[in-house]
């Protein structure tokens, strides 16, 4: 996905839950965020992506998925010129995310940690992704009374 198409689909996540909440188009895109405890869309692709890049490194060594995935794994790590795709995308976010010592790890020993681990990791991911939404912009811990009353304000419009 490129960054255009993000960026378009980030922005119509971002209307359908002010829509959703009865928010003006105007509301703070962190607000509105945090008010239905979400992530950014991106965070929720890169673990996506992160899922599927522990279920093949799992897979039967004897499989041609395998082999082909461990090529293009082995090739990118050596610097070949391949600049799009699932396997730089994969070493993009595992850098940003600070995993990249699981992805030498697997190349150098075709260790790779077990399914409740890896998701363990993809969960502080998530978590963390949900932190930077505070740090940015609205923080729920200091603005929890403007947050309290927010939302009672919204329950009363429901009701």
């Amino acid at each position: 996905m490129s960054a255009k198409d993000l960026a378009k689909l980030q922005k119509a996540h971002i209307i359908c839950l002010k829509h959703i909440q009865g928010l003006r188009v105007s509301t703070s895109t962190y607000f509105s965020l945090v008010t239905v405890n979400s992530v950014p869309l991106e965070t929720i692709a890169d673990c996506n992506k992160l899922k599927f890049f522990g279920q093949l490194c799992r897979l039967c060594p004897w499989l041609m998925v395998k082999d082909i995935f461990l090529n293009r794994l082995i090739r990118f790590n050596n610097f070949d010129q391949q600049s799009v795709g699932f396997i730089p995308d994969i070493c993009r976010i595992a850098q940003n995310n600070d995993l990249t010592d699981y992805i030498l790890t697997y190349i150098e020993s075709a260790d790779f940690p077990s399914k409740f681990q890896w998701k363990r990791s993809l969960t502080k991911i998530l978590q963390s992704g949900h932190k930077i939404i505070c740090l940015r912009g609205f923080n729920p811990v200091t603005n929890g009374t403007l947050l309290s009353t927010l939302l009672s304000v919204k329950k009363e419009q429901i009701i």
